[in-house]
C-alpha cells in the first residue's frame, strides 16, 4: 500500500502562459501515426486472430521440446538392490552412459551382460517405476531385470525418449505384472509353470504369436519384418524375457494398467503412478 502525503506550502501564482507540455510517453500514438506505421514494411505486423487457431497452439509453442523432460529421479546406473524378507517398491531413472559408481556392485544377466538395474527381493514383492534416460541409444538397449521370490513382481517401464531397453522380470510363487509404453516394438519371450500368459487387448492388437510350447511361448509386439527382426540373438531392440512359477504373467500398455479385476479393485481411485511415488 502506497501513502501519498502533500507537503504545505506557499503557492504563488504568476499571469504568464506555462509551455505546453510534452504528451507523455505512455500514451498511444495518434491515429495517423499508427496508419501509417501499419503500412511501413519496415514494421512487422501483429499476428492476426481467427477461430481456427485456438489456444492449443500457443499453449503448444510454450511446452518444452520432447527431448527435454527431466528424469522421475537422479540419474543413476549400475545399480543392484537384493532383499530379504522385506520388500522393494520405487522410483529409479537409468542412464546407461554413466560410469560405474566407485564401491558399486556390478550385476550381471544369464549371458555375462553388464545390468544396467536389478532389483530383487526374497520372501517379498517388487514395484518399481523405472525411467530410461535420453543416452542410452549409445550404448545399446538398457539391460534390466527385476525378480522376486515369494512375492508379485510389477515393472512400469517410463520411457519418454523412446529409448530401447531389454527387461527380464522374474517371479517365483507370485504373479508377474509388466506396463510398457506403447512406443515398445520388440520380441517377448515367457516361461510359466502353473501360470498363464496374458496379454491387453491393445497389446494383442499388434502382437504376433511366433511359437507356443509346453510352457514356453514367443512373440512380437509391433512390425517384426519393418524392423527387420530375426532372433533374439541379434536384436538390440526392445525386449521382455518373463518367467513366473505358481502366478500368472500379464503384459499392459502404461495407458491400460492392471487390467484385471483383481488389481483394478486394488487401485480404485487412485492415480496408477501414486502408487510407486
Amino acid at each position: 500500500m502506497v501513502t501519498l502525503t502533500d507537503d504545505k506550502s506557499d503557492t504563488t501564482y504568476s499571469d504568464k502562459p506555462l509551455p505546453p507540455l510534452d504528451a507523455p510517453s505512455g500514451l498511444p500514438p495518434d491515429y495517423s501515426e499508427a496508419t501509417q506505421s501499419q503500412s511501413d514494411p519496415s514494421v512487422s505486423p501483429l499476428p492476426a486472430f481467427s477461430e481456427s487457431s485456438g489456444s492449443s497452439t500457443i499453449i503448444s509453442d510454450t511446452l518444452p521440446p520432447f527431448s527435454v523432460f527431466e528424469p522421475l529421479t537422479r540419474p543413476t546406473n549400475y545399480l543392484t538392490i537384493e532383499r530379504q524378507n522385506s520388500g522393494i517398491k520405487g522410483t529409479y531413472s537409468i542412464d546407461p552412459s554413466l560410469p560405474v559408481p566407485p564401491g558399486a556392485v556390478v550385476s550381471k544377466d544369464p549371458d555375462g551382460n553388464n545390468l544396467n538395474l536389478r532389483l530383487y527381493s526374497t520372501n517379498g514383492s517388487v514395484q518399481a517405476v523405472l525411467d530410461i534416460v535420453r543416452g542410452s541409444d549409445a550404448k545399446g538397449p538398457a539391460r534390466l531385470d527385476v525378480g522376486s521370490k515369494n512375492g508379485s513382481t510389477e515393472v512400469t517401464v517410463h520411457d519418454r525418449r523412446q529409448n530401447r531397453f531389454r527387461l527380464r522380470a522374474i517371479s517365483q510363487n507370485g504373479s508377474v505384472t509388466i506396463n510398457i509404453p506403447t512406443t515398445f516394438t520388440g520380441s517377448v519371450y515367457s516361461k510359466l509353470q502353473n501360470g498363464r500368459l496374458r496379454f491387453h487387448s491393445e497389446v494383442e492388437q499388434r502382437l504376433t504369436t511366433f511359437s507356443e510350447l509346453k510352457n514356453e511361448a514367443r512373440h512380437f509386439i509391433g512390425d517384426f519384418s519393418a524392423h527387420g527382426y530375426e532372433d533374439e540373438e541379434t536384436w538390440q531392440m526392445d525386449h521382455l524375457h518373463l518367467e513366473s512359477q505358481n502366478g500368472n504373467v500379464t503384459v499392459n500398455f502404461i495407458s491400460n494398467p492392471n487390467f484385471d479385476d483383481s488389481s483394478a479393485s486394488k487401485g480404485k481411485g487412485k492415480g496408477f503412478f501414486s502408487r510407486f511415488l
